[in-house]
């Protein structure tokens, strides 16, 4: 007998048929109970959990580069993938395999700069001790970037 494309002996199969219909069964009420846990864990959350606690944000920072310093901001603006201009490049070797701090602790040296550029809404700067010149890469705006033309 054939159990979603697998062949199995009848009395297997059986046994396969009766616990897909199990779960089938019991998997909206695991799934319920699940969301309502989680819906209070939530709903503890947003209410402070802890009426003795307090947050504040004393420092927000991104971080343009993977494994690069990070940049003061006051401000970000949130978007689907995280905090705007937050780790959106990162440095990879001549095999296009990525390199980070474990490999290169120096890249925290490497320091980014968002600036103005002319003729571009902006540019990455990238600035290092000992480093001859700043590397300057144009930015290209997620909204304009792979739009058909």
């Amino acid at each position: 007998m054939q159990v979603l494309g697998w062949e199995l002996p009848p009395n297997a199969a059986v046994a396969a048929l009766v616990g897909i219909a199990t779960l089938l069964y019991i998997l909206p009420e695991l799934h319920a109970g699940l969301e309502s846990r989680m819906n209070a864990r939530r709903r503890q959350m947003v209410n402070g959990g802890d009426a003795e606690a307090e947050i504040r944000v004393t420092g927000l920072f991104v971080y343009p580069v993977k494994s690069c310093a990070g940049i003061s901001v006051e401000a970000s603006e949130v978007t689907p993938k995280g905090l705007a201009n937050d780790r959106l490049w990162l440095v990879v070797d001549g095999d296009n395999r990525m390199v980070t701090q474990r490999q290169e602790p120096r890249m925290a040296l490497i320091e980014p700069v968002m600036v103005p550029s002319p003729g571009r809404s902006k540019a990455l700067v990238l600035r290092a001790p000992g480093m001859p010149t700043d590397l300057e890469a144009p930015v290209v705006e997620p909204s304009s970037a792979g739009s058909p033309g």
